[in-house]
């Protein structure tokens, strides 16, 4: 099996870069340019080796990301410019566990280097200035919010105030929770709707619709409460998994209501709604599996709904 976290130290040690001890992320400077390498996954999930080379100026992103597009020698060891993000004077690549037969610290040294030459031959060195106020500065390379950087102390000592500044005023923003509570539960009816009428039409059910009226809930709950955090986050959670559950409900009533058209009978919906939780029951996969994509839906609603991150962390 790769060890991916084996691999990043080996190929730090290669480079003389820095380690985080018990963590598997290695930093510092090469080639004009602060570098990291460290242990992670990509967005969809997968393990994945994080390769980040800092080059500092943010209008460079366009002449970098055309730099990639056109080099032979990082297309040869196996990576496309699409799969590198370039943003914020960063470049950024995922080098997924098992992409590679041979994945191994030659290969990620290589395809990296190849990657901080295209970098480096299309930005001037930033040498050892302060990234914030571009002052010369000889602090070493540290990691700040975990993304390596160069920033001198005097810009660190602003930085943590105005951090917490706007930590104690997001703080003393209001919460109007009754507001948050209306749009998000239109938002949920909304959702059930969407649940029913694809369960119907196609005839089963799909956990990414309930992500998506989670992140949907989560955000419009966000957005009229005023700001996040936990009160806001179990609200969003409960009416995801309110409304995918209703979307089951509406999912039902249609079966009932298309029974009940084939035997010419009419629907007494007061008995409906007394027997709901019976044939909630009958039908316990279909029931669960809603509950699933309601509880996996609630996830990204409270991930919409957190609170802005202020805290300002640095490792060296």
């Amino acid at each position: 099996m790769v060890d991916l976290a084996k691999i990043v130290g080996e190929v730090g040690q290669r480079f003389g870069l820095k380690a985080i001890a018990d963590k598997p992320i290695v930093y510092g400077e090469r080639g004009g340019c602060l570098v990291q390498l460290s242990v992670g996954a990509r967005p969809d999930g997968n393990p994945s080796i994080i390769e980040q080379i800092r080059f500092g100026d943010a209008a460079r992103d366009a002449e970098v990301q055309a730099a990639l597009r056109a080099s032979v020698p990082v297309k040869e060891k196996g990576v496309t410019a699409k799969e590198v993000k370039v943003e914020g004077g960063i470049a950024t690549f995922h080098r997924v566990k098992g992409l590679l037969a041979t994945l191994n610290a030659d290969t990620v040294a290589a395809e990296f280097e190849a990657l901080l030459g295209v970098v480096r031959g299309a930005t001037p060195s930033v040498g050892s200035k302060c990234r914030v106020c571009k002052g010369e500065t000889g602090d070493a390379p540290l990691l700040l919010n975990g993304v390596v950087d160069r920033v001198c102390e005097r810009c660190l000592f602003r930085m943590k105030h105005e951090a917490e500044s706007a930590r104690q005023a997001y703080d003393l923003q209001p919460t109007n929770l009754l507001l948050g509570a209306v749009i998000g539960a239109v938002l949920a009816l909304v959702g059930a709707l969407v649940w029913a009428g694809v369960t119907v039409g196609t005839n089963r059910m799909f956990w990414l619709i309930a992500i998506g009226i989670g992140y949907a809930v989560g955000l419009g709950t966000t957005k009229a409460s005023g700001k996040g955090g936990r009160p806001v986050q179990v609200l969003g959670g409960v009416l995801t998994i309110g409304g995918v559950l209703l979307g089951q409900v509406f999912v039902l009533a249609h079966a009932v209501r298309e029974a009940a058209n084939q035997r010419g009978v009419e629907i007494a919906w007061g008995g409906f709604l007394t027997e709901l939780p019976g044939l909630l029951g009958a039908t316990g996969e279909d029931t669960l599996f809603a509950l699933g994509g309601g509880a996996i839906g609630a996830i990204y609603a409270a991930g919409a709904g957190s609170a802005p991150t202020f805290e300002l962390t640095v490792e060296r």
